[in-house]
């Protein structure tokens, strides 16, 4: 019986003894990072002045305070933002996954104030195409989603060199996708 126990005693041990405990870590962005369901709008107001010629173009210093439609009719669509390979909290990728004009950009990160930005810079996901963003932003828990669910939210403004009908930024907003049927709405 003595054998029997410690021969259960040691097999015991052998099989906790192999567990190993993995530290939880996450990715230098991962406050910011998350795939997003939003919507893509057109400034209304470039619209004007683009087709008729009259007024102005509107000033960039005021966008948030343009009026905005979707024009291109894309409805709902998705956004993925996630660190980028380097892995530093000044950097973030924002990447469209080909659902709307087919964008991968590393862009300026701020973790701590949950801002992104960038000026000019090299489209990833296909040449001959610079892409600007400004105002990007991060809300905890300032959207509800058409469930009915508290989720955070995202807001940015997306400019592309090689956009022929002359807009210079489009408004991207929604909210963080909560993985609730309800809510999924693309």
């Amino acid at each position: 019986m003595r054998k029997l126990f410690l021969i259960a005693t040691i097999a015991i041990f052998a099989v906790t003894s192999c567990k190993q405990e993995y530290e939880n870590w996450y990715s230098a962005g991962y406050e910011l990072s998350g795939e997003w369901v939003v919507t893509v709008q057109q400034s209304d107001d470039e619209s004007t002045y683009i087709s008729t010629g009259e007024g102005a173009m509107p000033d960039v210093a005021n966008i948030a305070n343009w009026t905005w439609v979707d024009y291109y009719g894309t409805g709902t669509t998705s956004v993925l933002t996630y660190s980028s390979a380097a892995n530093t909290p000044t950097e973030l990728i924002v990447d469209d996954n080909h659902t709307f004009w087919d964008y991968k950009i590393k862009v300026n990160a701020n973790i701590d104030a949950k801002t992104f930005a960038v000026d000019n810079t090299p489209n990833l996901a296909y040449d001959d195409c610079n892409v600007s963003i400004i105002g990007g932003k991060i809300l905890e828990g300032a959207a509800t989603t058409p469930g009915g669910n508290v989720a955070d939210s995202i807001l940015f403004y997306v400019k592309f060199s090689d956009n022929r009908e002359g807009f210079t930024y489009m408004k991207v907003s929604g909210f963080r996708k909560t993985g609730f049927d309800e809510d999924t709405s693309y």
